[in-house]
């Protein structure tokens, strides 16, 4: 019962709030956007009655560019406890692989200590820079911790980490 309450938390959070020291990353790896036409991959389809599905059938966002200038950035649901995010090019439809390392399954992800944890990405259009917050479960009934780390997306479509490991997070917004 308590895995679900972590997790029902943590569907209701929703998106992340940048804060200040997260801002200044995100304006640091700004890019300009990508006007022209777009490519959705053919992995992802539209059915009958105008809902957008991932190759497994579940339903997700349309394909737009809200990471990068050029990428859509799309976190699809396996189940309870699992998620996983993907990453395609809309100018090309290509898929972009890297984002492996913030997926959470069976078995559950799990800090050094032992706890579990689900990895929640904030991103935006017009940078390259992804925060990532970790929510923690920490075995207390009602208490949960976040650990933050920011990651830049180079060039070269390589995810690499720009910061350490900061203990605590920013504001989330509903």
């Amino acid at each position: 019962m308590k895995t679900t309450t972590f997790f029902i938390f943590l569907a209701l959070v929703g998106a992340l709030g940048a804060s200040s020291t997260t801002t200044s990353y995100f304006e640091t790896h700004s890019v300009s956007v990508y006007k022209g036409k777009i490519i959705v991959p053919d992995k992802f389809k539209k059915d009958s009655e105008g809902v957008w599905r991932d190759e497994f059938g579940k339903g997700m966002d349309e394909p737009h560019i809200n990471f990068a200038g050029k990428y859509f950035l799309s976190l699809h649901s396996c189940g309870a406890e699992c998620r996983y995010y993907q990453l395609a090019d809309l100018t090309s439809g290509r898929s972009v692989s890297g984002l492996e390392m913030f997926a959470s399954g069976d078995p559950p992800n799990l800090t050094r200590e032992g706890y579990r944890y689900m990895t929640i990405l904030d991103y935006g259009a017009d940078s390259r820079a992804i925060v990532a917050q970790y929510q923690i479960d920490t075995d207390i009934v009602g208490e949960y911790d976040c650990r933050e780390r920011v990651f830049v997306f180079d060039e070269t479509e390589q995810i690499k980490p720009i910061s350490k490991t900061r203990y605590g997070c920013g504001e989330f917004v509903e």
